[in-house]
């Protein structure tokens, strides 16, 4: 479940979670390490002007309005962490990087699924 700091955007993303039963593409967005997101989120902020696939098209991915991505980003300089960390975590059914990978695979954003997949191979190493 979403904590209530989650309503606030990025700059109250919580720690990190235990992950024994979350571990890596089952992982929620909200269980992701703020640096993680941050990064994700760098490379979705930066607006593409050949293709719109950016936070804009994510926004429309998850079934957002033109006017309500256009509100996001006139509150945030950061939209596509209030999409991800509210909007995204929040849709019935999905929330993990599996749901994740499958939006940027169909957008064409393997720099962000690459920032995943290091991360979850990382996560997942053992431990000596």
């Amino acid at each position: 479940m979403q904590g209530e700091n989650h309503r606030a955007g990025c700059n109250l993303i919580p720690p990190l979670q235990p992950v024994k039963d979350n571990l890596g593409y089952s992982t929620y967005i909200t269980d992701v390490p703020p640096p993680i997101i941050g990064e994700m989120c760098r490379l979705l902020d930066i607006e593409r002007v050949t293709d719109e696939n950016d936070y804009r098209m994510l926004g429309y991915e998850l079934g957002l309005k033109s006017s309500e991505i256009t509100s996001i980003k006139q509150k945030s300089n950061n939209p596509s962490c209030v999409l991800l960390m509210e909007k995204f975590a929040s849709k019935p059914n999905s929330g993990t990087l599996n749901h994740l990978i499958s939006l940027l695979t169909k957008l064409e954003r393997h720099d962000v699924i690459q920032v995943i997949d290091e991360w979850v191979q990382n996560q997942t190493l053992p431990t000596n």
